[in-house]
């Protein structure tokens, strides 16, 4: 299985695995999901404007550990699960982010050296229409672009609800490897695709995928866990971490 996940990230720039997290975890998650809008929300409440209103106007995006807000970011496991544990993050869900299975697709993926590199949830309110929708992006984008390659790095999308196209789900834009003449290899684009999935789904991308998220029009709200996880800490050129950098497995 590892193996197919591998190709199709390789060769597609995603992977998508059913029934990765199981009926207990998704429920453990979407407890933590819930506990961080409850305590972003009580920190920045804005009068009279309700829960739906404000996730809007939040960005949708909630980290378990910001580094605006921590001077002192876990350069180790211990030190990142310790802080990672302290509500509104619980221990259940830090237990599933370095699970087993969790770890062993990371490594399978990007190597021994691969490091946590942001650790967040991406929530949509009901009806709240085109606020929160998320336009065609890849998540490197931010990168300068000769440094896109060097630090390329996967993000780990974890539906906690099911995924439509009413309640705001991913739409990919699939790569297809090529080769030319010479045997080199580059992507071409694909027609997009709609990635509709039960919650539990795991949906491994490439920082270099192109993909968007349409608006939530249900009557549900719509979370999302999403670690991301780069191949070696992600630096600037002055050796100091853009995120996290926190080492996934022991070296030996």
């Amino acid at each position: 299985m590892l193996t197919a996940i591998l190709r199709d990230v390789y060769e597609h720039g995603f992977a998508v695995i059913p029934d990765f997290l199981d009926t207990r975890e998704v429920d453990d998650l979407r407890q933590e999901c819930d506990s961080l809008v409850e305590a972003a929300e009580g920190h920045e409440w804005s009068a009279g404007e309700d829960q739906h209103q404000w996730i809007v106007r939040r960005g949708c995006i909630f980290p378990t550990i910001h580094p605006v807000n921590e001077p002192f970011l876990p350069t180790s496991l211990e030190a990142f699960a310790a802080m990672r544990t302290i509500w509104p993050c619980t221990l259940k869900a830090c237990q599933i982010l370095l699970s087993t299975k969790m770890l062993n697709l990371v490594v399978s993926l990007l190597g021994k050296g691969a490091c946590l590199f942001n650790d967040q949830y991406i929530v949509k309110s009901p009806h709240c229409g085109a606020a929160s929708a998320f336009p065609w992006h890849c998540d490197d984008a931010w990168l300068p672009s000769e440094d896109r390659e060097d630090k390329a790095y996967l993000s780990v999308w974890i539906a906690l609800d099911d995924m439509t196209e009413e309640s705001g789900t991913l739409v990919v834009q699939p790569m297809r490897r090529m080769c030319d003449t010479s045997h080199n290899q580059h992507p071409s684009a694909m027609p997009p695709e709609v990635i509709t999935v039960p919650a539990g789904t795991v949906v491994v991308m490439a920082s270099s995928l192109a993909h968007c998220s349409l608006p939530n029009k249900g009557s549900r709200m719509r979370r999302a866990y999403m670690p991301q996880f780069s191949a070696d800490p992600m630096c600037d050129k002055s050796g100091v971490p853009l995120a996290l950098a926190v080492p996934v497995c022991t070296q030996t």
